[in-house]
C-alpha cells in the first residue's frame, strides 16, 4: 500500500485486502481498516468526462507510436494536436493518422524548428478538420505528439475531498477499530488535487470541516500535486506529512 511506504507505519501483521474497507491491518494492537479511492474531480469538456478524455488520448498516443516508427519522416516532426473535444475514435484512427502524414507531407516547406501554427482554415482533410482546432508543427531532434489533452486546469481540493468524503461515508464498513480514507492521485489533471496553499487551504473550507465531522473517518488521506495531507479527527486539522510525491 502506497500510504504505509510514505508515512513510515510500522506493522503486526500484513495488511489483509478485503471489501468496505479495501484493506485492514493491525498496528499498535488495534484494526485499522482504509478505504483508498482515486481523486475524480468530475472535470468535463465539451460536455464529456475529462476523465474519459485523458484515456481515449493514451489509447491514442499509444496506437501512434507504432504509426510514428512506420513511418520514419515523422520520426524528426513534434506535432502538437488542440483537439475540439473528444479524440478519434479506435475505427477512425488509421485514417486520422493518415491524413496526419499527409499533412506533414504537404506542410513540410512551412516547417522549420520554430513552432508553426496551422488553423482550421488550412485544415481541409475530413478527420483532422472534424476533431481539430488547429495544429502545430515543428522540426525538431526526436519527434513526439502531443495534445491538449494531456493539459488542463487541477481543481481546488476542498470541494472535491468533501464530496468524496460524503460519497465514502455513505457505505456500509465491517468492523474496525479505526477507519481511514486515503484519495490518491495520478499524473492525470482529472485525477489530481493541487492544493496552492497546502494545509491552511483545506482548513479554511467550512464545507470540508463539516463533512469531515460528519464522516466515518478518523483519519484522511489526500495526496495531492503538493505532496500528501492528512487530517485527524482528534484534532479536526490538516497538516503536511510528506512533500514532492
Amino acid at each position: 500500500m502506497n500510504l504505509l511506504r510514505v508515512i513510515g507505519v510500522k506493522l503486526e501483521s500484513r495488511p489483509e485486502d478485503g471489501e468496505a474497507p479495501d484493506a485492514t491491518f493491525r498496528m499498535s494492537g488495534r484494526t485499522i481498516g482504509v478505504e483508498v479511492t482515486m481523486c475524480q474531480s468530475g472535470m468535463t469538456v465539451a460536455g464529456l468526462p475529462k476523465r474519459a478524455i485523458e484515456a481515449e488520448w493514451e489509447e491514442f498516443e499509444e496506437a501512434s507510436y507504432v504509426f510514428q516508427r512506420e513511418h520514419t519522416e515523422l520520426t524528426s516532426v513534434y506535432i502538437l494536436f488542440r483537439f475540439k473535444g473528444a479524440v478519434p475514435p479506435g475505427r477512425e484512427r488509421d485514417t486520422f493518422f493518415s491524413e496526419v502524414l499527409e499533412f506533414v507531407r504537404s506542410t513540410g516547406h512551412r516547417v522549420g524548428n520554430e513552432y508553426a501554427d496551422f488553423w482550421r482554415g488550412e485544415i481541409t482533410s475530413p478527420l483532422m478538420n472534424k476533431y481539430l482546432k488547429d495544429i502545430v508543427v515543428r522540426r525538431c531532434e526526436r519527434g513526439e505528439w502531443d495534445s491538449n489533452m494531456t493539459a488542463g486546469f487541477i481543481v481546488a481540493p476542498a470541494e472535491t475531498i468533501s464530496r468524496i468524503v460524503a460519497e465514502k461515508s455513505a457505505k456500509h464498513y465491517r468492523p474496525t477499530d479505526e477507519l481511514w480514507l486515503v484519495i490518491e492521485r495520478s499524473h492525470r489533471p482529472s485525477e489530481m488535487l493541487l492544493a496552492t496553499n497546502g494545509a491552511s487551504e483545506l482548513n479554511a473550507s467550512p464545507g470540508l470541516q463539516e463533512s469531515l465531522a460528519a464522516s466515518l473517518f478518523s483519519t484522511v488521506y489526500a495526496f495531492t500535486a503538493m505532496g500528501l495531507l492528512q487530517w485527524h479527527r482528534s484534532n479536526g486539522k490538516w497538516v503536511r506529512t510528506a512533500h514532492g510525491l
